[in-house]
């Protein structure tokens, strides 16, 4: 069986159905930080459709619709798919079952286990309302699909700006995580209620390599996250050989991930800017492995830079069991 996937990401702030061990998996000792993050990240909803039929999606609170054919097969856009000249793009379109995976990502822990900081490419903090990714598995071949509508979520609490949510998208394979708009058009979402509505979201801000989604509104009251003046974590221990550091902003669906830097060979990870932290305060956590075990420090600072220059932050982690850092990283 040659299974082939297409995969989408989005991002809007939901309620998670997480799954988490409270034993120490076999595997642990040698786990990355990363995996061990991926492994709290909620558990996908699976549902089989008729490729040509289409169907209704949802999870916990997100729904949508594919439409009837418009799961396609992938080698050209939907437009160029009518091989036979009757006007119907029927030659590529996909046949028979497929597998329509789910995974909702509805705080910001769960944006954080899921590798989804809430930062664009250009360094400025977006505050979500939620995120979920989309993975379309079938038999034929490569898959896209041309659209999806009747897309709403509904967040497990409001953002504090419910206003301007738009879809972002994100190249998941590239170096440094980031949003960006899809087009030079936003695709705003419309308020009803306590939810947010997408009535359609064409192939254009679906299908693009390596894909992430994401509805978000850009915090016009918070700083760019620049790069002069940096802040620096520095995260002490003995045989670390791997590390992660994120800061929530206290009262948004936010979430920053601080980069390592790579011109040491320490464990040094900075902040996107000096500006982070002048109107916002929130926890720093730190998640480290060494020797086979794993660290974790969680610690409620405001992450500014030090009047007219850098500032510098070390933290060192504390062991840490699998069901206790469960408990810490799971959503609250």
């Amino acid at each position: 069986m040659n299974t082939k996937v297409s995969s989408v990401v989005a991002s809007l702030l939901l309620w998670p159905a997480v799954l988490a061990s409270c034993a120490e998996e076999p595997t642990a000792r040698n786990a990355s930080v990363a995996e061990l993050l991926e492994a709290l990240a909620p558990e996908p909803v699976k549902v089989v459709l008729d490729a040509e039929s289409g169907g209704e999606i949802s999870g916990t609170g997100t729904r949508f619709l594919i439409p009837p054919g418009s799961i396609f097969l992938s080698g050209g856009q939907p437009a160029d798919l009518d091989t036979d000249g009757d006007g119907k793009a029927d030659s590529l379109r996909a046949r028979g079952q497929v597998v329509v995976e789910l995974r909702e990502l509805l705080t910001p822990e769960a944006m954080m286990n899921a590798g989804r900081p809430t930062v664009t490419t250009d360094g400025q903090l977006l505050e979500s309302g939620g995120a979920f990714d989309l993975t379309i598995t079938g038999d034929e071949g490569e898959l896209l699909v041309t659209n999806l509508t009747d897309l709403v979520i509904t967040p497990e609490a409001q953002p504090s700006n419910p206003d301007g949510m738009e879809l972002w998208v994100a190249d998941t394979g590239a170096p440094r995580f980031g949003w960006e708009r899809p087009a030079a058009e936003p695709l705003l979402a419309q308020r009803e209620g306590q939810s947010f509505l997408l009535p359609n979201v064409p192939s254009s801000r679906i299908n693009i390599p390596r894909p992430a989604k994401n509805i978000d509104v850009p915090r016009s009251n918070t700083p760019r996250l620049t790069t002069q003046a940096p802040v620096r974590v520095q995260v002490l221990g003995d045989e670390i050989s791997d590390a992660a550091v994120f800061f929530f902003p206290r009262g948004l669906f936010s979430v920053v991930r601080l980069e390592r830097e790579a011109r040491t060979d320490g464990m040094i990870f900075v902040a996107p800017g000096s500006t982070l932290g002048e109107s916002l305060t929130g926890s720093l956590v730190v998640v480290s492995r060494a020797g086979g075990l794993t660290l974790f420090e969680r610690r409620e600072l405001a992450l500014s830079a030090a009047p007219g220059g850098e500032r510098s932050i070390a933290v060192r982690p504390r062991p840490i069991t699998a069901a206790e850092l469960a408990r810490q990283l799971l959503p609250r």
